[in-house]
């Protein structure tokens, strides 16, 4: 046997397993009383959140029902292989944008760099940034100058958190 493997000869199987057969759909059931933390109740109210931004935009999405005996508490997702790869792709998508920085990161990212303005100003760094375009929250906030501002706050806090962490 030893010989057959030096030589690049692979043994013979005996037995073949079955191929593995893929589910049709994933049933999932949320209870409220059994999620850990506040996290993951925000995390699941979000989910529903996202699910029906996607349906009101004609959108595949995991199909869900609340529960005939705990309807406040308790929900039913049914999540197919199509309906999670469009959840994943509608949640989080991006576009590639250029940013000023005051501090520098690393440097083989950098595009450009510019001086002081006045003696004693800062030096600016430009960097390619990526920035969610947000879509189901385009679709609650809409597009009033209400909305343009939430949307604004949201993308700074996320390009401070990216300077930040």
């Amino acid at each position: 046997m030893a010989k057959n493997a030096r030589k690049g000869k692979q043994p013979k199987r005996t037995g073949s397993k079955p191929a593995a057969v893929e589910p049709a759909s994933v049933p999932v059931t949320y209870d409220l009383f059994e999620l850990p933390t506040a996290q993951h109740k925000a995390g699941l109210a979000g989910l529903l959140l996202q699910i029906e931004s996607m349906r009101n935009r004609k959108k595949p999405a995991p199909a869900y029902r609340w529960d005939d005996k705990q309807p406040a508490t308790k929900v039913h997702i049914d999540f197919t292989r199509e309906t999670v790869e469009e959840l994943f792709t509608d949640a989080y998508p991006a576009t590639v944008d250029k940013a000023w920085f005051r501090q520098q990161k690393k440097k083989e990212q950098l595009l450009d760099e510019r001086p002081p303005e006045t003696p004693g100003g800062v030096k600016k760094y430009l960097y390619e940034v990526v920035r969610p375009t947000l879509p189901a929250l385009h679709h609650y906030l809409g597009t009033s100058e209400t909305a343009g501002c939430w949307l604004s706050l949201w993308h700074r806090a996320g390009a401070l958190q990216a300077i930040v962490g």
